[in-house]
């Protein structure tokens, strides 16, 4: 589907696309391809797009998702209390297993 201002650039358009298809050894098929505009409306994917609206096949009709809701935010001291009482202080690990065999200490 190519989206042009007016007839002229559509035409246009599809000669280009023509010609690029062309390159790539592939047809288009004119007797599928047509310029149509949204005033008198066209069907594509099963979708009907006539002027400014899109009418979807009802099987495929979909209600919208939930707008999910998020917890009120906390404020910085609240953040900050919250996460002392549940963290625990994060240090790196130097146990032999944890580092890289360039940094284990060499055996004799």
């Amino acid at each position: 589907m190519l989206l042009c201002a007016n007839e002229e650039d559509a035409a246009a358009a599809l000669e280009l696309s023509d010609d690029l298809l062309e390159d790539l050894a592939l047809d288009l098929h004119r007797e599928k391809t047509e310029i149509r505009s949204f005033d008198l409306g066209f069907k594509f994917l099963g979708a009907l797009f006539v002027g400014d609206s899109i009418f979807l096949p009802f099987a495929n009709h979909k209600e919208p998702a939930a707008t999910p809701t998020l917890p009120s935010p906390l404020d910085l001291r609240t953040y900050l209390e919250l996460k002392a009482a549940t963290d625990t202080p994060c240090r790196p690990s130097t146990s032999p297993s944890r580092t890289r065999s360039s940094e284990r200490p060499a055996t004799a």
